[in-house]
């Protein structure tokens, strides 16, 4: 679903917008040939990712769309390496964006449900932490209630 934008004063451009995208923490090995270098994941999603250069940092100058690449993803709590076929799209500041070019059945799947767990994830969280706000607020209003009324002891005494 790639979309493009196209006006008058400017050229087709494609914009990013091709699957849901996580932040994560993982490591990449990146190849090019007998080349390589680790990066760390930034993004995620099941169509590509945005790497960090670890170390001597690559120029997205010298990444040409028609380029291939190799990428061993290191996820968290895997026990062997993704190997995915990659292709450069775009430079974002100090990061790199890459298309999934190239990736087994087994690689993908691996991928869908590690996305998943991430999302997942982040809505138990997001859940939990509401689920907090609203008992904080109880108990805040109960605190207030108990000090503007005296507490127990003081609506006790006023009821006998």
């Amino acid at each position: 679903m790639l979309e493009e934008s196209n006006t008058a004063n400017q050229a087709p451009h494609p914009q990013r917008r091709l699957g849901l995208r996580v932040p994560t923490r993982a490591w990449a090995l990146f190849r090019n040939g007998a080349h390589g270098m680790y990066a760390t994941v930034v993004e995620l999603s099941a169509t590509g990712l945005v790497l960090r250069f670890t170390g001597q940092r690559l120029r997205m100058a010298a990444f040409r769309p028609h380029q291939r690449f190799e990428l061993d993803l290191f996820l968290p709590g895997g026990s062997a390496p993704l190997r995915l076929g990659i292709r450069p799209v775009r430079t974002l500041d100090d990061l790199e964006a890459f298309e999934f070019v190239d990736a087994s059945s087994v690689d993908r799947l691996t991928l869908a449900v590690y996305i998943d767990r991430v999302v997942a994830g982040r809505r138990r969280r997001a859940a939990w932490q509401k689920k907090q706000r609203v008992n904080d607020a109880r108990t805040l209003a109960g605190a207030w209630k108990r000090l503007l009324l005296g507490g127990p002891a003081a609506h006790a005494a006023h009821s006998a």
